[in-house]
């Protein structure tokens, strides 16, 4: 009689990846393990094994997140990666916080920060935050994304707004503004912290009687002064008919 043990590691299916040209480079394979407590705290564990040139399997990453609630309407997440050294030993190499905050019925705020270990321990590398506002038919999104600026602080480094309004008929018209420290083309001062529109896209779901036009209109700094955006043009439409919403 033979016995053969199989462990919850050899249970997971295994994922092929391919490189851009659609060879097959290295297999992974993920175990997540979710324990959720009395009190609706969510603890996750994410382990990610992948292969070497000898097809042997070896942990690659790790992830830990505790998600708590910590206000009647305040989520917050944190989450610490951990990488192999070369002594096999698990190495603490980012940690992520995650808030979001409901400000109210349909509106709410997420900031994101992601920290790096440094020369005086970790530090603030990256920040996030997104917004989110719904007023009847009209509805606000913002996006602010900070990056460590040369003082070593972070620093406002580009913004996406998006506005949408909804007619009662399901027509609707999104404008995106785009915003970055500078525009494309323009010499700017480093201690020059403004940002600048480089581009608008307007994007206008028309329901009509025969289906639906959907025309996305773009404009980008003009060539002789790009701190202004040139004329709108249309760079696609698409019509729909039959039944189209």
């Amino acid at each position: 009689t033979e016995i053969y043990t199989l462990s919850l590691h050899d249970a997971l299916p295994i994922f092929q990846l391919y490189d851009p040209n659609g060879n097959p480079t290295q297999k992974e394979r993920e175990l997540i393990t979710e324990v959720k407590g009395d009190d609706g705290a969510v603890d996750t564990t994410k382990e990610t094994w992948r292969s070497d040139v000898n097809g042997q399997m070896s942990l690659a990453e790790k992830k830990q997140t505790e998600e708590r609630k910590t206000g009647p309407g305040t989520l917050e997440a944190q989450t610490a990666v951990y990488a192999p050294t070369i002594s096999g030993s698990l190495n603490l190499v980012q940690r992520d916080q995650k808030v979001k905050e409901a400000s109210g019925q349909g509106s709410w705020t997420e900031t994101e920060t992601i920290e790096r270990p440094g020369q005086n321990g970790f530090y603030a590398a990256d920040k996030l935050v997104t917004r989110h506002a719904e007023n009847g038919s009209r509805t606000t999104d913002s996006t602010a994304e900070y990056e460590v600026g040369s003082n070593g602080a972070l620093e406002l480094h580009q913004q996406t707004d998006k506005n949408t309004v909804r007619s009662a008929n399901g027509s609707s018209v999104t404008e995106t503004n785009y915003f970055n420290r500078h525009a494309p083309g323009y010499t700017y001062d480093s201690g020059d912290h403004q940002l600048a529109l480089r581009a608008r896209e307007v994007t206008e779901h028309r329901v009509e009687s025969h289906g639906a036009v959907d025309t996305t209109s773009l404009q980008q700094p003009s060539i002789s002064d790009p701190r202004q955006l040139g004329p709108a043009k249309v760079v696609s439409e698409t019509v729909c008919t039959g039944s189209c919403k």
